[in-house]
C-alpha cells in the first residue's frame, strides 16, 4: 500500500512539473511579444524629433518603465525554468 501512495505522489509531482513548464513557456512567449511591441513604441517615441512636451515625456517614461518590467518578467521566467531543470 505504501508503494502505491508513493507512486501517486510521484505522478502528481511529475504532472505539476509539466504544468509549470507549460505555463512558463506560454508566459515567456506572451511577455516577449509584449516587450517587442513596447520596444517598437518606445523607438517610435524616441525617434520623434519634436521638442518633448510634458505629455510626450510622460508617455516615453511610461514605455521605458513598461519595457523594464517586461524584461524583469522574462529574466524571472528564465530563472525559474533553469531551476526546474
Amino acid at each position: 500500500m505504501v508503494a502505491c501512495g508513493n507512486k501517486r505522489d510521484e505522478q502528481k509531482k511529475q504532472l505539476r512539473q509539466e504544468v509549470r513548464t507549460q505555463f512558463y513557456d506560454k508566459e515567456l512567449v506572451k511577455v516577449e511579444a509584449e516587450l517587442a511591441k513596447t520596444d517598437s513604441l518606445l523607438k517610435l517615441a524616441e525617434a520623434d524629433d519634436d521638442t518633448l512636451n510634458v505629455e510626450k515625456r510622460i508617455r516615453l517614461d511610461s514605455l521605458k518603465h513598461e519595457a523594464d518590467v517586461l524584461g524583469a518578467k522574462i529574466r524571472y521566467i528564465h530563472k525559474k525554468q533553469q531551476e526546474m531543470e
